[in-house]
C-alpha cells in the first residue's frame, strides 16, 4: 500500500459519511482486486455500501468529465 497508497472502501465511506446523499451517489469504487469480495454483487457488506448510497463501476463503464 506504500507504494501506491490508495483508501479502502470502509475509509471513503468513513470518510464522506456526513455528506449528502447527492454527493455520495457520485461515488463510484474502482480498481477491485481480483480477491475482492466486494467485486460479487452479493456480498453483504458491498449491498450494505450500496444502500448508503455509493456504488461500485463495472467494466465497461464511461465516465463524462465535463
Amino acid at each position: 500500500m506504500s507504494d501506491v497508497p490508495h483508501s479502502f472502501i470502509e475509509e471513503s465511506v468513513t470518510r464522506f459519511k456526513s455528506s449528502a446523499i447527492e454527493e455520495k451517489n457520485k461515488i463510484y469504487f474502482i480498481h477491485l482486486k481480483h480477491t475482492n469480495p466486494a467485486r460479487d454483487n452479493d456480498f453483504e457488506r458491498r449491498m450494505a455500501t450500496e444502500k448508503k448510497g455509493y456504488h461500485f463501476a463495472t467494466f465497461g463503464m464511461r465516465f463524462s468529465l465535463e
